[in-house]
C-alpha cells in the first residue's frame, strides 16, 4: 500500500501574520531603545549642569590670585573674590531673544587686609569702596574709562553649554526660560563662602550683565559707576530675601520624555559644593513639574 506524503508549510495568511507581528515587535524595541537613550541624555544634561555649578564652588574655595591682573612692587593690587553665574543673557544687541549659553565671570576687587574690611554681609563688603570698609569689586574692568566713555571688558569670562542642547527653565512654570544670576563669593573679611541669587521677572528678556555693561559704558561719570554687587544688593532682595534663600532651577530639554522635569536646588546660604542637589521629578514637593513644550 502506498502512503500519500502529507505536505507541510505555512499559508500566505500565516506568513503575513508572522511578518506583521515581527514588525510590531521590532518597532516596540526601537521605540523603547530611543526612549531609553533620550532619558539618559536628559539625565546627563541635568547632572552635567549640577556638576558645573558644584565646580564653581570648588573654584571659589580654591581660588588663586596669581593671574597678575596688575602688580606694583611685586605685589598684586587686586584679588579674585568669587564668581558670578549669569543665565539667560541677551543673544543680540536688541535683547529680543536670549541664549542658552551660561556665562561665568570672575569677581575682582582690591586686595586689602581682612582687618580693613568692615561690615557683616559679604555682599556689602564687596560693593563698598575701600574708604567705606569694602573692596570695590566688579566683574568688569573699568580701567578703560576715558572721559564719559568706558569700554567695559570682563576680567575673565568663561562659558558653559548644558549637554544635549539643554536649557534652563523656571520653576513651577512651563514654556518660560530662567533669567537670573547666582553669585558665589568669599567674604573679604573671613574667607567664608556666601551665595546670593537673583531671579528676573519671567517677562523680562534682558540679562543682568547686559544691563550692567550698558550702564558702565554709557555713564556720564565713570568714576561713580555701580558694580555688580550693588545690583545684587539692591534688587536681589526683591525675590530672594536679599538673595540668600533656597533656589530651584529646572532643566528643560527636547530629550526629556518624562511628564515632569528635574533640576538643581541651591540650598539657602549655600557655602560649598555639597549645597547643590539634583531634584527628583516625582517628588510631591517638586518645583519642576510640567515640561517645556516650546521646543
Amino acid at each position: 500500500m502506498k502512503h500519500k506524503l502529507k505536505k507541510t508549510g505555512f499559508t500566505i495568511v500565516e506568513v503575513a501574520l508572522f511578518l506583521a507581528l515581527s514588525g510590531f515587535l521590532m518597532i516596540g524595541i526601537i521605540v523603547g531603545a530611543n526612549t531609553s537613550i533620550s532619558r539618559q541624555r536628559y539625565n546627563d544634561a541635568v547632572n552635567g549642569f549640577a556638576e558645573y555649578v558644584r565646580g564653581v564652588y570648588t573654584d571659589v574655595l580654591n581660588v588663586s590670585n596669581d593671574k597678575s591682573l596688575d602688580e606694583e612692587a611685586g605685589r598684586t593690587k587686586t584679588a579674585v573674590y568669587g564668581k558670578l553665574i549669569s543665565i539667560g543673557e541677551c543673544a543680540d544687541a536688541s535683547c529680543s531673544t536670549t541664549t542658552d549659553t551660561i556665562y561665568t565671570y570672575d569677581i575682582v576687587g582690591l586686595a586689602v587686609s581682612s582687618s580693613a574690611v568692615k561690615g557683616t554681609r559679604a555682599i556689602d563688603m564687596l560693593y563698598n569702596t575701600v574708604n567705606n570698609g569694602g573692596v570695590n569689586a566688579n566683574i568688569f574692568d573699568r580701567e578703560g574709562c576715558n572721559g564719559t566713555t568706558c569700554q567695559a571688558k570682563p576680567y575673565r569670562m568663561t562659558t558653559y553649554q548644558i549637554p544635549w542642547e539643554g536649557s534652563i527653565g523656571q520653576s513651577n512654570t512651563t514654556g518660560q526660560r530662567f533669567h537670573g544670576a547666582i553669585l558665589v563669593v568669599r567674604s573679604p573679611s573671613t574667607g567664608s563662602i556666601r551665595t546670593y541669587t537673583y531671579v528676573y521677572p519671567s517677562n523680562k528678556l534682558s540679562s543682568y550683565s547686559f544691563h550692567l555693561k550698558t550702564q558702565i559704558e554709557n555713564t556720564n561719570d565713570p568714576s561713580n559707576t555701580k558694580s555688580f554687587a550693588y545690583f545684587m544688593k539692591t534688587v536681589g532682595h526683591q525675590s530672594n530675601n536679599y538673595g540668600e534663600n533656597e533656589l530651584t532651577i529646572c532643566v528643560d530639554s527636547e530629550d526629556n520624555n518624562y511628564p515632569n522635569r528635574r533640576g538643581i536646588m541651591i540650598a539657602a546660604r549655600a557655602n560649598n559644593s555639597a549645597s547643590i542637589m539634583v531634584t527628583e521629578m516625582d517628588a510631591e514637593d517638586s518645583l519642576c513639574k510640567g515640561r517645556n513644550y516650546n521646543y
